[in-house]
């Protein structure tokens, strides 16, 4: 397979993992090995620190060979319902909190940890992008967006940063501006580049009709574009790494309500 073929359905790949995969670190270009009549193989390697995870799929006759294998696109923690407090539900005073605070207790502060972080009240992108600075200390890997007024549709939102391999010269950047984030040469980005490259990765993926078929997404995008587009692009939460002193003052924070420890790791500078 050459690698006009690769990229056309890397891009796609690097799209959706871009808004559902929620704590993935960097992504490597997909590998693709033609097995036979129409069956591929697709490799995906993630890196987040020094912990690679290697993922694959098998598609046969534009289908995902097991229903299973769309988990491929969904590398790291994996969350589920709940992880934040704004998908439970409604009236639940259940808190994550004590069990991350019993987990803390166990680990020196300078053991590396993965939370998501939840908001009391959602935020805009400018006040998100103010948070980051504001807590500059730790890595943001995620912010997902409301996309619905009723229950939990899996995680849509926007990975923070830039994080993967570049792919800003295979797709049409007028028609899907800021599709890549590397297509922005600042420093830091700023909202309204965030919420460009939102709308795009939403259009972009509504328009891979053939490609949302073979991974059997579940994601209505033409109502998520039109919810966003009336409601605003609010964030209820983050997904952050940190040690476990530089995280627990986003705990102290006046719009924090909960944290939930997605992994630990022990760093060269713990003692």
């Amino acid at each position: 397979m050459n690698n006009g073929s690769i990229n056309q359905i890397a891009i796609p790949i690097f799209a959706y993992m871009d808004l559902h995969s929620v704590d993935r670190g960097f992504i490597y270009k997909p590998k693709i090995e033609k097995e036979g009549f129409g069956k591929y193989q697709i490799t995906l390697e993630t890196q987040l620190d020094s912990h690679f995870e290697k993922r694959t799929a098998t598609i046969k006759r534009g289908r995902l060979v097991n229903e299973g294998d769309y988990v491929f696109l969904y590398p790291g923690s994996g969350m589920k319902w709940g992880t934040f407090s704004f998908n439970r539900q409604v009236g639940s005073d259940y808190k994550s909190e004590d069990r991350a605070r019993e987990i803390f207790d166990d680990l020196k502060p300078t053991t590396k940890v993965k939370v998501a972080i939840s908001f009391k009240n959602n935020i805009t992108l400018k006040e998100l992008c103010d948070y980051m600075k504001k807590y500059d200390k730790v890595g943001f890997f995620y912010a997902p967006v409301k996309i619905s007024e009723v229950g939990y549709q899996g995680y849509t939102g926007i990975t923070l940063g830039r994080s993967g391999y570049g792919m800003t010269n295979f797709y049409d950047k007028e028609k899907y501006p800021y599709l890549d984030l590397l297509q922005y040469d600042g420093v830091d980005i700023p909202p309204e580049i965030y919420e460009e490259h939102f709308m795009t990765l939403l259009n972009y993926m509504n328009d891979q009709k053939k490609f949302n078929k073979v991974i059997r997404s579940y994601f209505d995008y033409e109502s998520i574009i039109s919810y966003v587009e009336q409601y605003g692009i609010y964030s209820y939460g983050v997904v952050v790494k940190g040690t476990v002193e530089e995280v627990k003052k986003l705990m102290e924070d006046e719009n924090y309500d909960d944290i939930f420890v997605l992994d630990t790791w022990l760093t060269s500078y713990t003692n």
